[in-house]
């Protein structure tokens, strides 16, 4: 089956290493128990069909189920039904495909590899530079970081298919909201990240004269003597 050339899979973008390297840090991971209700599942993210690992299982699921389909049909069509009767078996087997095709992808289901390399890595990076051990109340800080992070990137796949500017139920066109959750998402970060130095190294403030001539020590000492 040839592949449209505007056809936009994780397979085109592999030489990245997010798409590719699945090395990820499941130590850390269950150091932070939270994570695990935030890490989302392949049966129900949007590009189920596009993303490197789970579209084989995805597109196998959908053959077996189509052919399936396709046989019952030729099934019916051959035993002589009234029209009526044909389209209304064709019907609910539709139905049932769909049906089907999700209960499969539910027992085949696996945790997104993508969003526990983004948690590894954050944690990883962070960890480094900020010492958990040391600082235990920094975990839950990067918990936001992590989960912010991961809602962000389940917002961006939304966009690379529907675009940044839906229309509401009245017909107007809007910027989609998830732009905007991603900005705050870019500021909320940079001030957790903020807070966590300040915590860490406490507040450095430099004190500096601009265009003032120092008052010599021994001037100093001389005040009272120059006043009336």
């Amino acid at each position: 089956m040839l592949k449209s050339k505007k056809t936009k899979t994780l397979e085109k973008y592999s030489k990245y290493s997010y798409a590719i390297d699945t090395n990820v840090d499941y130590t850390r991971l269950n150091n932070i128990p939270n994570l695990a209700l935030i890490i989302g599942q392949c049966s129900n993210c949007s590009l189920k069909g596009k993303c490197l690992y789970f579209k084989p299982t995805y597109e196998k699921i959908n053959k077996d189920v189509d052919d399936y389909v396709d046989k019952k049909k030729e099934e019916y069509k051959s035993s002589e039904l009234q029209d009526w009767e044909y389209r209304n078996k064709c019907r609910h087997l539709d139905k049932s495909a769909i049906q089907k095709k999700q209960e499969l992808y539910k027992e085949h289901d696996q945790d997104c590899k993508i969003e526990q390399k983004f948690a590894s890595d954050i944690l990883i990076a962070l960890d480094n530079k900020y010492d958990f051990k040391a600082n235990p109340e920094f975990k839950i800080m990067v918990e936001d970081i992590i989960i912010g992070k991961i809602k962000a990137f389940r917002f961006n796949n939304y966009h690379s298919m529907s675009g940044v500017i839906i229309t509401d139920n009245n017909g107007r066109k809007r910027v989609a909201p998830g732009m905007m959750y991603g900005l705050e998402f870019a500021k909320c970060m940079a001030d957790l990240i903020s807070k966590m130095d300040i915590i860490k190294n406490g507040i450095k403030t430099v004190n500096v004269n601009i265009d003032t001539i120092p008052i010599p020590v021994k001037d100093l000492y001389n005040i009272k003597r120059m006043q009336p």
